[in-house]
């Protein structure tokens, strides 16, 4: 029975040692590490790329809402008899249904559609980031329980060895640590090669990573809702890009529409015909005869009932991303604390009655080795649930479009 309680000692002493307590009321998150960070995101040559994008999506939008008709000069001189005729004149299309206005409008949610994919380009990378930071601080605490084990059973090895010179204890014994240090050398390898091959996918990710970056701030996992759940929704870049590309297609119908409807070409010149001056105006109006353009009306005004499905269908798959999210992040961070609340105990004191326990003789070292190994695996699998809470909050950041928020950038507002 005293065993059995020593042993359930350890397992909790070990388990509550490995992790640290969730921050209430933790401070907000170092803005040197959120300007850093945002920084070295910003600057990364696929980021670069999207901000090029993003500007070229924007200059296309310049150019819709430019006036439709440039004006026209017509020169021209000829000879007639032994007379010269020399005659000069401008002319200018007349927006006189205003189709520059449906066009001027479109160019907004272009724009805004530009910046919304870039936004979320930057998110997205961000998230990439920040999970394999996760990463290397799962697999470099993994790395410092092994070694810490490592450490422990060398200790344990040299006191075994001291035992049985002294004829206390025979050679199976210290054969059984042998075995024990030996498989914790492998998995002690196998942790610092599990986060050097995540060091690696960073530099891949963000080639010029600081090391005093890749610790994320404690004030990092304690993320609130600070909008109400339908914003959120409508805050999704899918869900605003779905949104900005129905608005152009409402407009492209009601341009085609206008397109249908001539627009006049207004003209004035002057001139010289032999020795008498010449002043004309003229006025021309492109008949709508052999194309009225009322297949392209019909293809546009289709084009916007499929853009408004997609805008809805899209709001849909969003709001069911985002309860996934939330619900997902809140039962890890409800396991986390209950895992860590039924693991406290007081670390010395129980650390320092396992081993008296062995020490005395009310423990084999057959059972004390087999403690040891129990409760490392027990902090690994704290460490474990650590990181899936810690995933779960960049999921749902992300999900919520919270996550440059998080990092020190405002997200884009809903149009």
């Amino acid at each position: 029975m005293l065993r059995k309680h020593a042993l359930a000692l350890c397992m909790a002493v070990f388990v509550w040692a490995t992790v640290l307590p969730l921050a209430e009321g933790a401070p907000a998150v170092s803005e040197t590490w959120c300007t850093k960070f945002y920084q070295k995101l910003a600057q990364h040559p696929e980021m670069l790329a999207e901000r090029a994008k993003r500007d070229a999506q924007i200059a296309s939008a310049d150019a819709v809402k430019k006036p439709l008709y440039n004006p026209e000069i017509e020169a021209g001189i000829e000879r007639e008899g032994e007379d010269r005729n020399v005659h000069l004149g401008i002319s200018q299309g007349i927006d006189l249904w205003g189709k520059s206005e449906p066009r001027r409008r479109r160019a907004e949610f272009m724009r805004t559609q530009a910046e919304v994919r870039y936004q979320e380009a930057m998110q997205t990378k961000a998230s990439d980031v920040l999970l394999q930071m996760i990463e290397w601080q799962d697999a470099q605490a993994l790395e410092q329980l092994s070694k810490t084990q490592e450490r422990h059973l060398g200790q344990l090895l040299n006191l075994l060895e001291q035992r049985r010179v002294a004829g206390d204890l025979g050679e199976f014994e210290a054969t059984l640590t042998y075995l024990a240090l030996s498989q914790q050398l492998t998995e002690s390898a196998e942790a610092e090669a599990r986060k050097l091959r995540a060091r690696a996918s960073l530099a891949v990710l963000l080639p010029t990573m600081d090391d005093d970056l890749l610790r994320i701030p404690e004030a990092f996992w304690a993320p609130k809702d600070r909008e109400p759940f339908d914003s959120l929704v409508a805050a999704r870049p899918a869900v605003q890009a779905a949104w900005a590309e129905w608005q152009q297609q409402l407009l492209q119908a009601r341009e085609a529409g206008l397109e249908a409807k001539s627009d006049p070409v207004l003209g004035i010149g002057g001139g010289k015909n032999g020795d008498e001056n010449v002043v004309s105006l003229s006025l021309s109006v492109p008949l709508a005869i052999r194309n009225n353009r009322k297949a392209e009306v019909r293809a546009a005004q289709h084009g916007a009932i499929s853009a408004e499905a997609l805008w809805q269908n899209a709001q849909l798959l969003e709001r069911a991303k985002l309860e996934s999210a939330r619900q997902i992040m809140q039962a890890y961070q409800q396991r986390y604390s209950d895992w860590q609340s039924k693991m406290a105990g007081p670390v010395e004191r129980s650390a320092a009655l396992l081993e008296k326990q062995w020490k005395a003789g009310d423990l084999a070292t057959q059972e004390y080795l087999q403690a040891l190994k129990e409760s490392t695996e027990a902090r690994a699998a704290g460490i474990a649930l650590k990181g899936a809470w810690h995933v779960s909050v960049v999921h749902w950041l992300e999900a919520s479009n919270q996550l440059l928020s998080a990092v020190g950038q405002p997200h884009v507002s809903t149009p």
